[in-house]
């Protein structure tokens, strides 16, 4: 298994930092692919997550990729200006990259969302993908994010502190942004199977928020990760069995 960063630019100029993650140093054929999109605001390592997926599935032969939202992590920009349209423009930038290198099969992609990047895969609607993974995921961005901003107005800028002392800061385009999009009416339209994952504890995403998501699905499952919170710890290992078994059942 071999690591490296690299560079995409989006369609505003700026460099996103992603990871590419192989199973060999030395790919000898064409390799299906796994992107994965990070939370709100958030990291491309998911604290762990999608690092420790990467490997998991590169084990199992594919190549992953994840990497930093623009306004996040390495990444440029300014998250203040950003917008559920600009997010899925990111991810198009980076599968349309990752698609053109010559190991790659660009026919056999899935996707993985972590949180808001739920949103991003599912209002992204890339044609012809094998799978998606949705953990955390929720169906109503407006009123699941606006919830974490105390005196939220919509009309106003808005500020967040998080526990670990960063503050986001959006304007109000991004919620007008966000009512135009119909994600029960967006994941209607995937016929790949597509695996929901949450947390039995998760105090952030209500697990009704995504089972209703999922009720709008051709082809879903759910796997509840016991005892376990937002970030699906401390139940990582069940996480990944559940990825092997659902990528191994959903290739056959």
């Amino acid at each position: 298994m071999i690591e490296r960063k690299f560079v995409v630019s989006n369609q505003s100029g700026e460099k996103l930092m992603c990871v590419e993650v192989l199973p060999d140093a030395e790919p000898s054929e064409s390799l299906p692919v796994v992107v994965m999109c990070h939370g709100f605001a958030y990291f491309k390592e998911e604290s762990g997550l999608f690092t420790d997926m990467a490997a998991v599935l590169a084990q199992q032969g594919y190549a992953v990729y994840y990497f930093d939202f623009s306004g996040c992590g390495e990444s440029e920009g300014n998250y203040k200006d950003t917008s559920l349209t600009k997010l899925v423009a990111d991810l198009k930038s980076v599968v349309k990259v990752v698609a053109e290198f010559s190991y790659i099969n660009a026919q056999e992609l899935s996707l993985v969302g972590q949180s808001f990047g739920t949103n991003v895969c599912v209002a992204a609607k890339v044609p012809d993908i094998r799978r998606m993974v949705l953990c955390g995921a929720f169906d109503n961005p407006h009123e699941l994010l606006s919830s974490l901003f105390p005196d939220f107005d919509e009309t106003k800028t808005v500020t967040r502190e998080r526990d670990d002392g960063r503050k986001t800061i959006l304007e109000p385009g991004f919620w007008e942004d966000t009512k135009q999009y119909d994600l029960p009416r967006d994941i209607a339209t995937f016929s790949c199977p597509i695996l929901f994952i949450h947390g039995e504890l998760d105090d952030i995403v209500p697990l009704e928020s995504g089972k209703r998501l999922m009720s709008y699905a051709q082809n879903a499952t759910m796997e509840i990760i016991h005892e376990s919170n937002h970030g699906l710890r401390p139940g990582h290992i069940q996480v990944f069995n559940a990825i092997t078994e659902f990528f191994v059942e959903s290739s056959k």
